[in-house]
């Protein structure tokens, strides 16, 4: 895979969009370099096969994550980090997004593992610092597990894509954070 290039963040913005909105098994080449203006052959210059641009298009979701993360300011309040996280969660295309994760678990279930490791990595980053800014600053509500804080904050931001009431796309990402924010910004931590 070639490094980072316009070309390269084009075709894999057009893949995604594509997967996303026509599925994983009819989605070709041809697809996504027609919804990049590109040729077919330099979409397969920078990505050989099937697998590789599946890969690279579905770590966009990961890339977005981790960039919020290095965005944060040192000393970002509990409440600017729950933003930050919203920022990358509403950056993220979700058209279709739970149904295509279902279809990439049955398809391609060795890349779902580990796309789903990368995901769970991305926002575990997010809430040590979201967990580490509300202890600095006194924000904390008493009495609350961080191990048992942690599992609802993954359940709530990337479990809860799975869940089949979201099959129909009625709820995108963003407005499933939404909630997650109000609910932790209530439930967790004092005003």
């Amino acid at each position: 895979m070639l490094s980072s290039s316009p070309t390269r963040d084009r075709i894999l913005k057009a893949a995604l969009h594509a997967y996303l909105q026509h599925g994983l098994k009819r989605t070709t080449a041809e697809d996504v370099a027609a919804a990049a203006g590109l040729t077919r052959v330099t979409v397969y210059r920078y990505f050989p096969g099937r697998a590789q641009l599946l890969r690279a298009a579905f770590w966009r979701y990961v890339e977005i994550l981790e960039a919020a993360l290095e965005n944060l300011p040192p000393q970002a309040s509990p409440d600017a980090v729950l933003e930050q996280i919203a920022a990358a969660f509403a950056a993220l295309p979700h058209d279709h997004f739970p149904a295509r994760l279902h279809e990439l678990q049955r398809l391609e279930p060795e890349l779902f593992a580990e796309f789903n490791a990368a995901r769970r990595a991305a926002v575990n980053a997010l809430f040590d610092r979201l967990l580490e800014q509300a202890r600095q600053q006194g924000r904390l509500r008493p009495g609350l597990r961080p191990a048992v804080l942690r599992a609802y904050f993954q359940s709530a931001v990337v479990d809860v894509l799975l869940h089949p009431a979201l099959e129909d796309d009625a709820v995108s990402a963003a407005e499933l954070f939404a909630a997650v924010k109000e609910i932790f910004l209530h439930g967790i931590l004092k005003e």
